[in-house]
């Protein structure tokens, strides 16, 4: 996919439409930054606090813990920073699309 995209810049479709002619206004473009900037850390933040309230609850199986051997926590953490880590990168992602579009 990665491959075809690079193939095609800046071109959305081929010949007909490029990425500048799609990209929405500015306006709006600075909307939803405001709002990813305002909302991302609290998508965040919720879901550190549900995995800290709900921890050691239940193991694998859904075997509550009490029943089971505990789970190593370095699984949980390692879970907890793929999700901060993809929201990061989606955050990232979102930022240059938008710089590139205040380029042009």
């Amino acid at each position: 996919m990665l491959g075809l995209s690079i193939s095609l810049w800046p071109d959305v479709i081929p010949s007909r439409l490029s990425i500048w002619d799609a990209a929405a206004p500015h306006s709006s473009q600075v909307f939803m930054l405001a709002g990813v900037c305002a909302l991302m850390p609290l998508i965040l933040g919720y879901t550190t606090w549900a995995y800290w309230v709900f921890r050691g609850k239940v193991g694998d199986g859904g075997v509550p813990l009490s029943e089971a051997s505990p789970g190593p926590l370095h699984k949980r953490l390692l879970w907890m920073l793929a999700i901060w880590s993809a929201s990061v990168a989606a955050l990232a992602a979102v930022a240059m699309v938008i710089k590139l579009a205040l380029k042009h």
